[in-house]
């Protein structure tokens, strides 16, 4: 009787994973190529709770089950158009209460756009062509310090060190425009031989305990922080250790790199500033493939593959790059991964 019961719970913990994930991806479902399919492509927001000064919203009709909350704090007092037109700080609350994030300042129709954008795939995102653009199949510029894996000079950096065109072979391109850190944790783990079911972007929320740390919404919007992405590596069978960039010499960072590009069980993750490098958007997690010693940079497998190719780097400008703090002021940093 017993085993009959723990099973059928097993089974009902499964289907609800399940029907979950399901909702979740249903609910974002919403890219060009689903327009093109004559789908609307429209995230709807519908409003479950109101008060003079909040609001609560969240997507859909039919999807409740993810159970996240858009919980609005109205910046002024309500208009004859009701909430269309007031513009309010947004936190995006858990089923719990916790908050997970603040998403800004929005009107209901601009944080339904900013949904839409964050949940379109990144295959079909083309990035603005750069006049001195010099990898002209992906379109952004690079900062003179760094050199492009695809040019002649990066070629001959990955020919002369070993395992570096094996490393690029790894690299997954991040499916949505801020899952840079599913895309990096995929990446590593495929880089430390991990099987493929687990090595998976695909994959990466089956784990139950995966949706503990956040659910594949709230990382389309707002990305995962170094603790969480440290913590989803250790759900899926790694070890790590976590360094906070800020309190990182160019010595140790150094030394981090030599040791785990050297080793095939071992992987480095950089969460590093795009500013510090001359690049486009702020903050982005990327493996690390191989080091050079003559002229001392790393490579960085860019997992926004859609805008720029692996490139390297020199370790004073990397580590200047992981010596920064986040939007919400906690450090960047790096993983050391293994298994």
């Amino acid at each position: 009787m017993t085993d009959a019961y723990n099973s059928r719970s097993s089974l009902l913990r499964k289907a609800w994973l399940a029907a979950a994930l399901m909702a979740t991806a249903l609910t974002l479902a919403h890219h060009p190529l689903a327009a093109a399919e004559g789908r609307s492509r429209a995230v709807e927001l519908r409003r479950v709770s109101s008060t003079k000064s909040q609001a609560d919203y969240r997507i859909g009709k039919k999807h409740a089950s993810t159970a996240l909350t858009f919980r609005f704090t109205w910046m002024s007092t309500a208009k004859k158009k009701g909430d269309a037109a007031r513009k309010g700080r947004v936190e995006l609350v858990r089923p719990d209460g916790r908050v997970s994030a603040n998403l800004g300042e929005h009107t209901v129709a601009s944080l339904a756009e900013r949904i839409e954008w964050a949940s379109t795939p990144t295959t079909h995102i083309a990035p603005a062509i750069e006049k001195n653009a010099t990898i002209p199949n992906r379109g952004l510029a690079l900062d003179q310090r760094l050199i492009s894996a695809e040019a002649p000079e990066g070629r001959k950096l990955i020919d002369r060190n070993e395992g570096a065109r094996e490393a690029c072979a790894q690299l997954q391109t991040q499916q949505y425009p801020r899952t840079c850190a599913v895309g990096a944790a995929a990446s590593a783990l495929s880089l430390i031989g991990m099987n493929e079911a687990v090595a998976s972007q695909e994959q990466f929320f089956r784990p139950r305990k995966m949706l503990k740390v956040a659910t594949p919404l709230e990382v389309m919007l707002r990305g995962l922080d170094l603790p969480e992405i440290e913590r989803s590596f250790r759900i899926h069978g790694a070890k790590t250790l976590s360094i906070d960039g800020p309190q990182m010499s160019i010595k140790k960072l150094r030394d981090l790199v030599k040791k785990t590009v050297n080793d095939p069980a071992h992987v480095l993750v950089v969460n590093y500033g795009r500013a510090e490098l001359g690049q486009a958007g702020i903050g982005h997690y990327s493996p690390i493939g191989a080091y050079d010693q003559r002229t001392d940079r790393a490579l960085v497998l860019d997992v926004a593959s859609y805008k720029y190719a692996p490139v390297w780097v020199r370790m004073a400008d990397l580590h200047q790059a992981i010596a920064t703090v986040g939007e919400g002021g906690a450090p960047r940093g790096v993983i050391h991964v293994w298994r």
